[in-house]
Parts: C-alpha cells; sequence; structure tokens
C-alpha cells in the first residue's frame, strides 16, 4: 500500500498519463482495493522502494505464513489511507 493518499494523487499527476476522468478512475479503483486489504495476510507500505522489496522477499523466504486477516495495527492504517483519499476527493 502506498505511504499516504497524498502521494497516490501526487505520483499520478506527476505521471502526466491520465486526463482528468482517468485519474478520477484510478484514484476510486484504488480506494476499492483499499477496503480490500482485510483479505490479505499481510501489508507491505511502499514508502522507499528498497524496503518494501526486502520485505516482500523475507516474507517469501519465510514461506508467507498465513495469518487469518490484517493486525489491528495494519487495518487502521489502510483505514487512515482510505480516509485520506475521501478528503482529497474534492482534488480529482
Amino acid at each position: 500500500v502506498p505511504p499516504t493518499a497524498e502521494r497516490i494523487v501526487r505520483q499520478l499527476r506527476a505521471r502526466g498519463s491520465e486526463n482528468p476522468e482517468q485519474l478520477r478512475r484510478r484514484l476510486t479503483n484504488a480506494r476499492s482495493e483499499l477496503t480490500a486489504a482485510a483479505e490479505f495476510d499481510r501489508l507491505v507500505v511502499n514508502d522507499r522502494i528498497e524496503e518494501a522489496v526486502d520485505e516482500v522477499s523475507a516474507l517469501v523466504a519465510k514461506g508467507l505464513v498465513p495469518r487469518r486477516r490484517l493486525g489491528a495495527a495494519e487495518w487502521r492504517y489502510v483505514k487512515r489511507i482510505i480516509g485520506e483519499l475521501d478528503a482529497l476527493r474534492p482534488m480529482w
């Protein structure tokens, strides 16, 4: 997941590859995907690519020992990003 909703918006705008309608659609999809986070066993924050790659590599090396659901702290993080996206919606 991204570190912040603002970062998602900023990166998509910086690319300049989407028109405003495509940008809205991508951000709406991002929000939907974040709400599905509870279905996953792990959460990796993609703040620094090297750290995210290391974390995913470590999970793979450990055999991705599954858990039932995201932990409470991880789910709070995801809900915070969703809330940030909702707050930024007028800028989409």
